[in-house]
């Protein structure tokens, strides 16, 4: 039976950024566990900086290459609570890193309640090799609070290797800016993440053919935003007829901070 009720919860949506990467390369060492902090610019000194913020950490999940792990990070009270009489609301984000080489297909889900009932909250997300993306990302008021918290991740199947030269990489020329594509259903939504992009440069210079998606973003306007950047973008190769991958990589600006009380 349907939920017939809704919590006031608002997941964060802000101004739109985002950078396309034009060389198709990704990180390939596998990351150890105890290497994390590091390798995911999650030290002690980031930690402190974010007074406040608590943390509930998982066990690392084994993969053939690596394993990852989710992050529950909770904020105190300071997050503007769009379309809500609350003043404030804190942050809470279900961050999951992947220290592994293959990309990650993952289903992020947080159980939040109040006083009176329970709901589940989820969102799919993928993540990039030896990166961590926040999968959900909340702004809660007061009254709510999250019950439980899980994730679910599997290694997408690699993609056939292009027969290409490796040191002939195409170069970004011009287009426009990657965030004039994000669309607005998907900011209001608070989608984001990593579109895999294949396409073929006929020229030395000008714009690409056969561009097509070959790693969807699990989010349908994501993926067809980044074929329209791709396609209106001008890039140059010394190699013409050849074919790329590289993933366009949609992210979200951090929510604004609610102001300080004036009493």
């Amino acid at each position: 039976m349907a939920i017939a009720w809704r919590l006031p919860i608002l997941i964060l949506a802000a101004t739109a950024t985002a950078a396309a990467h034009a060389n198709g390369t990704a990180p390939t060492q596998v990351i150890e566990p105890e290497q994390w902090a590091v390798a995911l610019n999650l030290t002690d000194a980031t930690r402190a900086a974010r007074a406040g913020e608590s943390e509930q950490v998982g066990e690392s999940q084994p993969l053939g290459t690596g394993s990852w792990r989710a992050r529950l990070v909770s904020g105190p009270p300071g997050v503007v609570c769009p379309g809500s009489l609350e003043p404030k609301c804190r942050a809470v984000d279900l961050v999951i890193e992947n220290a592994s080489r293959n990309i990650l297909e993952c289903s992020a889900q947080l159980t939040l309640a109040d006083r009176h009932q329970q709901a589940p909250v989820s969102r799919p997300a993928v993540i990039l090799p030896a990166s961590y993306r926040i999968a959900l990302h909340l702004a809660l008021p007061p009254a709510v609070s999250v019950a439980a918290h899980e994730a679910h991740c599997q290694a997408r199947p690699p993609l056939p290797p292009l027969d290409n030269w490796p040191k002939c990489v195409p170069r970004w020329l011009r287009g426009g800016k990657l965030s004039d594509y994000y669309p607005e259903i998907s900011e209001r939504r608070g989608e984001a993440g990593p579109v895999m992009i294949q396409m073929t440069l006929t020229r030395p210079e000008g714009h690409p053919g056969s561009v097509s998606v070959v790693g969807s973003s699990l989010f349908e306007h994501l993926d067809k935003a980044a074929v329209r950047f791709v396609e209106n973008s001008v890039y140059a190769a010394p190699c013409p007829g050849t074919t790329w991958r590289f993933p366009v990589n949609f992210e979200l600006a951090p929510e604004p901070a609610a102001p300080a009380s004036s009493g």
